[in-house]
């Protein structure tokens, strides 16, 4: 039987608070990953679970202080909202701003900075 490795147990509760894999844990303990599942399985699971209330709240500060990035993706998670996109527009409206489009190519091509390689802009409009 081998020698029995000592685990500072409040190291691993704080690599696994902050999400820390059972195999970071390990290397930063010194410790084999058996190790690490067999003896302190329990302690990571409740310390993931607290890393987890504290994740929350920092988050919610973050809404509290106006987050408008954690605002919609708390809106996404809990509410079900989500980002709907509609096209609506005609065969006439994408017709013209296909035009547009070609036409801001060929100006920025004349100008220098268009690279596109797309065979409208390489030569000045003209479609090969």
């Amino acid at each position: 039987m081998g020698k029995k490795v000592v685990v500072d147990e409040k190291e691993v509760w704080k690599l696994a608070e902050v999400f820390c894999t059972q195999e970071e844990i390990a290397a930063a303990v010194g410790c084999s990953v058996k190790t690490i599942r067999r003896r302190y399985g329990k302690l990571i699971k409740q310390a993931r679970e607290k890393g987890k209330v504290e994740l929350r709240k920092r988050q919610w500060e973050g809404i509290e202080k106006g987050s408008v990035t954690l605002l919609v993706w708390f809106g996404k998670q809990f509410l079900e909202q989500s980002e709907k996109v509609e096209n609506n527009i005609d065969e006439e409206q994408f017709k013209e701003l296909l035009q547009i489009a070609h036409a801001t190519m060929v100006q920025l091509a004349g100008a220098g900075r268009a690279t596109s390689g797309h065979p409208a802009v390489s030569n000045g409009g003209e479609t090969v």
